[in-house]
C-alpha cells in the first residue's frame, strides 16, 4: 500500500504563498514605480548628463570625466563643501538632541501637557482640515464650483 505523502496541500500552500506574494508586488508596485520615475531615474540620469557637455539647444556631447575634473579645481566647490560640512556636522546634532528632548517632554506625565500636545500637533491637523472644506466647498451640489462648471457644458 502507498503512503500518502500529502503532495497537494503542499502544492496547495505554495500556490497560497504565491498568491499572496502577487498581492504584496501588486499594493507595493505603485510605491516602486514612484521611487523609479522621481527618485532612481533622476538620479541616475543625473549622473549620465554629468558625463556631458549640454548647452540646452544643442545636442548633449561626451566629455568624459572633463566637467568633474573642472568641479574640482573650483574653488567655489571646495567652498560650497566646506560650509555645507560645517552646518551638517553642528546643525544635525543640535536638531537631534531638540527632537529627542521634545519628544521625551511630550511622554512626561505633568499637568498641561495635553493642551501642549495639542498645541504642537494643530498645524498638521489645521492643513488637512482647510483640503477637506476646500473640497467640500468645491463639491456642493448647489453653490460648488465643479457644479457650476458642469452646468455650463450641459
Amino acid at each position: 500500500m502507498a503512503a500518502n505523502t500529502g503532495g497537494r496541500r503542499v502544492f496547495g500552500v505554495r500556490r497560497l504563498v504565491l498568491i499572496e506574494n502577487l498581492w504584496f508586488y501588486l499594493f507595493i508596485s505603485p510605491w516602486i514605480i514612484g521611487f523609479l520615475v522621481f527618485t532612481a531615474g533622476p538620479m541616475v540620469a543625473s549622473v549620465v548628463i554629468s558625463f556631458m557637455r549640454w548647452e540646452l539647444l544643442s545636442p548633449p556631447e561626451f566629455v568624459g570625466l572633463n566637467n568633474w575634473a573642472a568641479m574640482f579645481k573650483d574653488a567655489l566647490f571646495w567652498q560650497s563643501l566646506k560650509v555645507t560640512s560645517i552646518y551638517t556636522v553642528f546643525n544635525v546634532p543640535v536638531a537631534l538632541t531638540f527632537a529627542f528632548l521634545l519628544a521625551l517632554l511630550m511622554n512626561v506625565r505633568v499637568r498641561g501637557i495635553s493642551f501642549f500636545r495639542t498645541l504642537y500637533y494643530l498645524p498638521s491637523l489645521v492643513s488637512g482640515v482647510a483640503v477637506a472644506m476646500l473640497w467640500m466647498w468645491l463639491l456642493n451640489p448647489k453653490f460648488g464650483l465643479i457644479n457650476w462648471l458642469l452646468s455650463l457644458v450641459g
